[in-house]
């Protein structure tokens, strides 16, 4: 059958489609998938040198950080007792008795157990009652009330604002204040405002505890400052049980005729009013040490003006 020359041009089109068509399929299609194939493999290839190139950079700063979280540890570490044992502890205890020119008549330590540390905050509770009531009414608002998370420092309103327990910050007004420029005032509220945050997020920490009871005798005057001188220790150290007289029977030496009809001394007891210069006897006390272990151990330390040894 022969074409006339239009079937022949429509004929030369569908094999030229059929021929595209096939071309596109078999050739040009896996060439294109191959290509998105490696388009992929490029960009996982540039993320994996991304990262590593963000690790190389790493390493130059590496060794600073490890210094610096270092040097925060035994900061931190160096306000806590090593773990101790009773023999070490009972030894701390009598060096600190000793410095504070007591005598320690006995002492019982417990063996080293855990003790957890919680941030508490002491909010008074205030007393109300009619009278005082109705004066605040009469007296009407008070203009210069602050309101929630405001405090004042030098006349001027502040604010503390907490986003966290890292995120503590005080502003005056629109402005951040540097803490740098703090002042005690707002030392104060943003602890405060710190330990408040903490207690909410039920924050607390496990540490070891050793608990030393003991009774001392001296001058009274000494005793109270031995109070004041446990508080002052660097190292963790709670007053967990003390009993402060106010009065007591102390002894008297006199002069004069004796029942027998000698002149001598006398000795006698009397309950007076304690003062600095008069002796007491066998006050009880609990401390309680709080320790955490160091990173690198300790050969000993130095408890008032003693060395303790920690190798024995």
């Amino acid at each position: 059958m022969r074409l006339n020359k239009v079937e022949k041009i429509i004929v030369v089109i569908i094999l030229v489609g059929l021929i595209l068509g096939l071309g596109t399929w078999l050739l040009i299609a896996p060439a294109i998938k191959k290509i998105d194939d490696a388009q992929k493999k490029v960009d996982q290839l540039r993320d994996e040198e991304n990262n590593l190139t963000t690790r190389l950079s790493r390493l130059d700063t590496i060794d600073g950080d490890i210094t610096t979280e270092r040097n925060k540890a035994k900061e931190f570490e160096g306000g806590f007792y090593p773990d101790l044992t009773t023999y070490e502890a009972a030894e701390i205890v009598l060096a600190y008795v000793r410095d504070a020119n007591l005598k320690l008549t006995k002492v019982s330590v417990d063996y080293l157990s855990t003790a957890d540390l919680v941030l508490e905050v002491l909010d008074p509770i205030e007393v109300d009652y009619d009278l005082k009531s109705y004066s605040r009414t009469a007296a009407g608002p008070d203009e210069n009330a602050l309101e929630a998370g405001q405090f004042m420092s030098n006349g001027k309103v502040y604010t503390v604002v907490v986003g966290g327990i890292n995120d503590v910050k005080i502003f005056d007004g629109e402005e951040e204040v540097k803490k740098s420029a703090y002042t005690d005032e707002m030392k104060y509220a943003y602890a405060d405002a710190l330990c408040r945050f903490a207690m909410t997020e039920n924050t607390k920490q496990t540490v070891g505890a050793m608990t030393v009871n003991f009774d001392v005798s001296g001058k009274y005057g000494d005793y109270l400052k031995f109070l004041d001188y446990i508080n002052s220790r660097e190292r963790a150290t709670l007053i967990d049980g003390v009993t402060i007289p106010m009065s007591g029977e102390v002894k008297v030496t006199t002069q004069g005729y004796q029942p027998d009809g000698s002149y001598g001394e006398s000795v006698t007891s009397k309950e007076m009013v304690l003062e600095e210069d008069m002796d007491i006897e066998a006050m009880d006390m609990t401390l309680v040490l709080y320790c955490v272990e160091p990173m690198e151990e300790l050969e000993k330390m130095q408890a008032g003006q003693e060395t303790i040894r920690l190798d024995q």
